[in-house]
């Protein structure tokens, strides 16, 4: 894991994966027709998965007490977080305040927002009541999470699925403020 690491980072040094990245793109994306949209592109879903490559990479570096492995596997600069979450937000802006992600983009959103300080939009998207928004399922009356925004328009599609659903997390360290603990290895806590 290690070597692949280290050469996704060679191969793309500006920490946004433009190299070999051939992919599904997001899965049943807003407002987009079909399940296998490129609504997102292709680059997003791929650096974001990186990203979390590299969480898991630098946790279990800490786990074992591998400084050195720490740092190498540190996510992007502060100031490149500050920019990609500006292109969120204006992404949100150019759909009219609505999201235009799908499966893989969604749940990462609101806390992409949050930790870039704009509570503000991610309080507008989870209040939105105009489809796609989870408030549009509630006033439709939904009592599960729909694989998509508009399955009450759709029979093809689950009208219990968890996708949508990760809003929940969101809710509960953001907005109500319980933190799960980190994980550590062998569960010492």
């Amino acid at each position: 894991m290690e070597r692949y690491m280290t050469f996704l980072a060679d191969s793309n040094p500006t920490f946004l994966w433009v190299s070999r990245s051939r992919g599904w793109g997001d899965w049943i994306a807003a407002g987009q027709p079909g399940p296998r949209n490129r609504a997102t592109g292709m680059q997003l879903p791929a650096t974001a998965f990186w990203a979390a490559d590299a969480r898991a990479m630098r946790d279990m570096a800490r786990a074992l007490g591998d400084r050195a492995a720490d740092s190498t596997y540190g996510l992007a600069p502060t100031a490149l977080r500050v920019s990609a979450a500006q292109h969120v937000v204006e992404a949100i802006a150019a759909h009219d305040g609505h999201l235009s992600t799908g499966f893989l983009g969604t749940p990462n959103v609101l806390p992409v927002l949050s930790d870039a300080g704009r509570d503000d939009i991610a309080y507008d998207l989870l209040l939105t009541a105009s489809v796609p928004s989870w408030l549009y399922l509630v006033d439709r009356g939904a009592t599960t999470m729909w694989e998509t925004w508009d399955a009450d328009t759709q029979r093809d599609y689950s009208q219990n699925h968890y996708a949508y659903g990760a809003v929940a997390g969101w809710l509960l360290q953001h907005a109500v403020g319980i933190t799960p603990p980190s994980w550590t290895a062998g569960r010492r806590e």
